[in-house]
Parts: C-alpha cells; sequence; structure tokens
C-alpha cells in the first residue's frame, strides 16, 4: 500500500498500468483535464480497473465533471472520497443513477469555496442505501441562492444514507452575515432518524431561536451514543441569537451518557432557583461532560448561574464564552464575575461529592 500523487496524467498512466490488479492506493488527481482541455479520458479509464482500490482524493483544478463520477462510479472497493474542487463553476451532472453506485462508500469529504453543499447533495442524488459513516463538508461561504441546498441537503442524507451507519457528520459553511431564513431546526431535524450519531458538529451562520428545550431532548433521545454535538452560529455577530435552551434543555442534554463536548448558545435568563438545593449525586451518577462552549448566551445573573451549573455539570474542565466588539460592558463584566463565581464553586461541589479537584477543573475563558 501506498500513496500517489498524480500532477500529470500521463506519468499516473505508466505507473498505474503494471500494478493496476495489485495496487491499494490512495490517489490524489490533480490534473483532470489534457493540453488541449479535454478531459484526461485514458487516465480515468485505467483508474476505473483498479479493483481494490479504496481511497480517492480529487483535487481539481476545473469543475468536476461526468467524466470523473463515472469513473469513482465504477471502482467496486472505493470507501473514502475526498473532493477538492478549486473551480466555482457549478459542475454539469450527467451520469444516470445505478443503485451500485458507490454502494461501499464510507466516507465523504468536500471542500469548495462556495458550492460544496450543492456538489455534495447532487453527489448523493447519484446513490442509493450508502454505507456513509463520515460526512464532512468544509465550505468557505455560501451564496443566498444556497440556501434551498442547505434545507435540502440533510433530507436528501436521509434518503440516500443507510440510517444505522452514519456517525460523524461536520459542516461548516459561513456567509458572512446571519440570515434570518436559514432555521438550524429543519436542517438537524432529518438526522434524528440516523441512530447511531456520536459527534455532530454545524458550524454555520444561521438563527438558533427553533431549538428548545423539548427538541434538545428529541435529539438525546435519538443519539443515545452521542459524544460531541457543536451548534454554532457566529458569535462575533450582533445579529446573531442564541438558542431557546433553557437550564432544563441544557440537565437533559448533559445526561446523555457519553457526551463529552457541548457547544451550543442557552437562554438562562429564566430564574435558576428552581434547580437549587437539589440532591447531591453519587460520583456515579456524575454527568461525563467535561466541555461547553456557550458562545454569545443571555446572561442576567452570573452569580446564580454558576452555582447552578456547577451542580448540573460538576465535572466540567473547560467553559468557553464569547463577545463581540458590540458587547456591552455589562455582557463584558457579567461573564467575567460567572468566570470567578464557578471557578469556585466547582471546587465545593466536588468536596461535597467527597471527590478530589481535577486539574484544569473550572477552567472559564472567554473567546
Amino acid at each position: 500500500m501506498g500513496e500517489v500523487s498524480y500532477v500529470e496524467h500521463e506519468a499516473a498512466l505508466s505507473f498505474i498500468t503494471p500494478h493496476a490488479n495489485k495496487l491499494n492506493i490512495i490517489i490524489s488527481i490533480h490534473r483532470v483535464v489534457d493540453d488541449n482541455g479535454l478531459p484526461a479520458t485514458s487516465l480515468f479509464d485505467t483508474i476505473g480497473t483498479l479493483d481494490h482500490l479504496q481511497s480517492v482524493r480529487v483535487s481539481c483544478d476545473s469543475a468536476l465533471n461526468s467524466t470523473i463520477l463515472s469513473m469513482l462510479a465504477r471502482l467496486p472497493a472505493l470507501q473514502h472520497l475526498e473532493l477538492c474542487i478549486s473551480s466555482a463553476d457549478f459542475p454539469k451532472f450527467s451520469i444516470p443513477f445505478h443503485p451500485g453506485n458507490f454502494r461501499y462508500l464510507e466516507d465523504l469529504n468536500c471542500h469548495h469555496p462556495t458550492d460544496s453543499l450543492i456538489v455534495a447533495t447532487t453527489f448523493m442524488q447519484l446513490t442509493h442505501a450508502l454505507p456513509l459513516k463520515e460526512f464532512i463538508i468544509d465550505c468557505d461561504e455560501y451564496e443566498s441562492s444556497s440556501l434551498p441546498i442547505v434545507m435540502q441537503l440533510t433530507s436528501t442524507l436521509r434518503e440516500r444514507c443507510q440510517l444505522g451507519t452514519l456517525s460523524s457528520m461536520y459542516l461548516r459553511c459561513w456567509s458572512g452575515e446571519i440570515d434570518p431564513d436559514l432555521d438550524v431546526r429543519s436542517i438537524v431535524e432529518p438526522l434524528l432518524d440516523f441512530t447511531n450519531i456520536r459527534d455532530l458538529r454545524l458550524e454555520f451562520s444561521l438563527m438558533l431561536t427553533s431549538i428548545d428545550d423539548d427538541f434538545s431532548k428529541r435529539m438525546i433521545a435519538a443519539w443515545p451514543r452521542l459524544e460531541q454535538l457543536v451548534l454554532l452560529a457566529d458569535n462575533y455577530s450582533e445579529a446573531a441569537s442564541p438558542s431557546r435552551v433553557t437550564l432544563e434543555g441544557i440537565r437533559a442534554l448533559v445526561a446523555c451518557p457519553r457526551l463529552h463536548t457541548l457547544a451550543l448558545s442557552f437562554d438562562v435568563t429564566c430564574n435558576s432557583a428552581s434547580f437549587a438545593g437539589q440532591p447531591i449525586s453519587r460520583a456515579a451518577d456524575l454527568p461525563y461532560l467535561r466541555h461547553l462552549s456557550v458562545g454569545r448566551s443571555i446572561i442576567t445573573n452570573p452569580f446564580l448561574l454558576a452555582a447552578t451549573l456547577s451542580e448540573i455539570i460538576p465535572n466540567l474542565a473547560t467553559f468557553e464564552w464569547s463577545t463581540s466588539t458590540e458587547s456591552s460592558r455589562d455582557e463584558i463584566r457579567a461573564w467575567e464575575d460567572f468566570e470567578k463565581s464557578y471557578a469556585l464553586c466547582s471546587k465545593v461541589r466536588r468536596q461535597e461529592r467527597g471527590l478530589p479537584e481535577l486539574e484544569g477543573i473550572g477552567e472559564c475563558y472567554g473567546i
């Protein structure tokens, strides 16, 4: 096994042909056209004969086209596919749908300056019952015309993938401004049917107000193996609004037995006094959550919040909060007061439970 990077397709052919029946390699295809600007058909035809090829990375200096997809679809053992598209032109796909297309594909990773969402969605429409385990979309920004594609993306995943295999999903797309029409709940809702989700990270310029306590409980019920949940808007935008998840929702989320990292802005303006005086949990019952990021959550009583969170999440090691250049001095001071109070409260909570102090416990820092 090895890795071969092909810049000139003629050189690729001379290497591949003698070993076509025994190679199991990672190929990085950089050049997809010949000197005349025509598809490098001979290269794709040769790669299509590699029956044992499991991993392919396509780095295109031109738009992804049907020739490349047809070649990839013919690879019977392909499990890992990475598409790095430098062209901003949306490709024209014309290969026919076939139930056998990409039938063993486990990992799909798409990078594109603007159109990763469109490329990935269109790609999946050419497949059926994908055994996808990991799905990554990395996009520098998206245009407003891509919004319907954002909404369609996870619905297409649900239609085209096996529901019991997907365990990790990462979508990162920034538009430069918060779009009030982009509803994160409509993106997450189709994913509730994927019962094996362990790692879900969505980083969009979007509104989080549709996420509330009830939806938090639905997520936990749908994903009992969840280990990391990240739902981030643009924390530096003044237009960014937190979710409507309250301390009740936080308690439900941290009860997930394997959850160690949670990033979600909360509405903690509600009176948290109802959580005071809860019975002290046994060490065996303590939540596993160690890392909490709350973005630009709304905070009104930092001292009561510190006492409450240290009770709900006594094992918390790091706590991240963020402000922007538009943040008021009162907002910044409230988080500074919380930081000091939480560090003290977390130590007291562990002493109450007869537990030793943990290195770094109660570490808080702003972003």
